[in-house]
């Protein structure tokens, strides 16, 4: 069953306990969550409005029709009388340093950019949004929840608020939930009523400030989705719901006071479940109506596979709608191509996305019911370089609709884990990488949001291929692979191997597969609208049994050759 039928029968089932009526929400269109990292990047700061009203200008002509732009957090970049401003305190890492070679030797350049360009009257979000309105897009002011890019060195850190510095002792989480990373007990603990009075008082002022030139604001829970002490999230919640009830009862006065509608959009972890983790009930929140559009987002990877489903069944009754979060990066992956040679592995793995990769994902997730979707850190994209490239730019114009899809070519992904989402916490659980002992097989599931079945229709693809990636693949094991219950190889590996010449980059966050094994789908027509089951094993006849392989990138790409000046002249 593809998940389109799933979402409609648990949304009929969810409609019978909605009693008011939600209004009409507008088309957004593609949305862009730009963090504000750009907002002074110019040598003089007049040159910084300029530069910034360029960077937004980038988008004029694109699908991009919202443009959510980010504040800060705890150290915030317009005028503050909550927060913090920059450079309040004297850091180690503001300290100049000549011929600077990373990020952490380049704060004295951004920060005194900052500085310089408020102390000029510059306030970054406002020549944002009025640069957004004057290209028709909406606008919505951004904030970060609890943000954790501070906590692995708190107190050298220049993002570190006043407001931790004084309270830290008492109002942290301590006991982190990630449990690979005592880190995040470094964030701040929502179960302090100080702290959720300090969170709203900073809201408040933003809507209060921007008003007359945003169209809603925006609450980002993902960055990050650490709230509460260990365990506690769940019982929690309603902590977290009475936030978001006055966030939205601000907006409801304040669009009375001024004629007009003011939306909210909330970022949230990518499944229900782990919502819940966290401390949001996204249940509560869509009964009481209180949130315009969900945005389900992984923390720093695209994922084929979120669950939106399961957000759409929620709030379709309430008015709402879901929007999942696309990302610009993966795992460093090698190429899926319909006919790779070996120059196309002589160089490093990339994480960067491919135009097919986010395809297959849009295609999922249309299939699953989103209303759109949100780009997130596209901004830095490429050196973040404006124009935007074309392969950016080509992916805005594929996110448009189901319809910008068709016959192009695609690539479906089981979700390679990425950081610390194997613990099943603020992320769900992902497939791979995982290991298969010799003699035994592995099971995977991945999504396919287009139907494959009619050899006859147009769409139907005219070469379909799969990719996995192994490390440890002994090269003359014997494999065996079903795809939805049907054999669609058993053989050799060696036949079908690619060996890159190029680095396959191991980090602390994620692994890149050493082989690479492709073989075509003869018959796409095997491929399901919604889940599909792999089944991959292993032989023992030429290999050691119990000897672990490693699988660490799965994937099936769909490819189109239509070239319609040559297909005219085809009988």
């Amino acid at each position: 069953m593809s998940y389109g039928r799933i979402f409609a029968v648990c949304s009929l089932v969810a409609a019978t306990s909605s009693t008011t009526l939600a209004r009409e929400l507008p088309d957004f269109g593609l949305m862009l969550n730009d963090d504000g990292d750009f907002s002074f990047v110019g040598v003089t700061p007049q040159r910084s409005v300029e530069d910034l009203q360029a960077h937004v200008g980038a988008l004029a002509g694109t699908v991009v029709k919202t443009l959510t732009y980010g504040a800060g957090v705890d150290v915030v970049y317009y005028p503050t009388e909550i927060g913090s401003v920059w450079r309040w305190r004297d850091t180690p890492l503001d300290t100049p340093v000549e011929n600077p070679k990373n990020e952490n030797e380049m704060w004295h350049q951004r920060i005194s950019k900052i500085v310089d360009g408020l102390a000029a009257g510059i306030d970054p979000i406002r020549v944002a949004g009025e640069k957004a309105k004057s290209l028709g897009m909406y606008f919505m002011p951004s904030y970060r929840m609890n943000d954790d890019h501070f906590i692995f060195d708190p107190f050298e850190s220049p993002l570190t608020g006043e407001f931790w510095i004084e309270n830290h002792e008492t109002m942290t989480i301590k006991d982190s939930p990630i449990l690979s990373d005592d880190h995040y007990g470094n964030l701040l603990d929502f179960s302090h009523k100080e702290v959720r009075e300090y969170r709203l008082g900073i809201i408040f002022e933003m809507i209060d400030r921007y008003q007359d030139i945003m169209d809603g604001f925006e609450l980002d829970f993902n960055r990050s989705q650490v709230l509460f002490p260990r365990g506690k999230g769940p019982e929690r919640a309603p902590l977290i719901t009475d936030m978001v009830r006055q966030i939205r009862k601000k907006l409801n006065k304040l669009g009375k006071t001024n004629g007009r509608e003011y939306y909210l959009l909330v970022r949230v972890p990518p499944s229900l479940k782990n919502c819940m983790w966290a401390g949001m009930d996204i249940a509560a929140w869509m009964d009481q109506k209180l949130v315009d559009v969900l945005i389900p987002a992984q923390l720093m990877t695209l994922a084929h596979d979120m669950p939106i489903h399961e957000f759409v069944a929620l709030a379709e009754p309430a008015g709402a709608q879901v929007y999942p979060a696309i990302y610009p990066r993966t795992i460093y992956r090698w190429p899926l191509l319909a006919n790779p040679t070996p120059a196309n592995f002589k160089s490093t793995a990339a994480r960067e996305v491919t135009s097919a990769l986010v395809r297959g994902a849009a295609a999922n997730y249309w299939d699953m019911g989103a209303s759109g979707f949100q780009l997130f850190n596209f901004h830095h994209e490429d050196w973040g370089v404006r124009p935007y490239t074309d392969r950016v730019y080509r992916i805005f114009r594929d996110l448009a609709s189901p319809q910008s899809l068709v016959l192009a070519d695609k690539v479906y992904a089981v979700t390679p884990g990425f950081y610390l989402d194997h613990e099943d916490t603020y992320q769900y659980r992902k497939q791979i990488p995982t290991s298969i002992n010799v003699g035994s097989s592995t099971r995977m599931t991945f999504p396919v949001g287009e139907d494959y079945s009619d050899p006859s229709a147009a769409t139907y693809p005219d070469k379909t291929v799969l990719m996995i990636g192994f490390n440890d693949l002994p090269q003359k094991a014997k494999i065996s692979i079903s795809l939805n219950g049907s054999k669609i190889y058993d053989g050799p590996t060696a036949d079908h191997l690619i060996d890159p010449d190029g680095v396959a980059p191991v980090t602390s966050a994620a692994k890149s597969a050493s082989l690479l094994f492709q073989i075509p789908i003869d018959k796409p027509a095997l491929l399901v609208q919604g889940e599909n089951v792999l089944e991959v094993s292993i032989d023992t006849s030429k290999v050691k049994s119990g000897a672990a392989v490693e699988i660490a990138q799965c994937e099936v790409g769909v490819f189109y050759d239509r070239k319609y000046l040559k297909m005219l002249f085809e009988l």
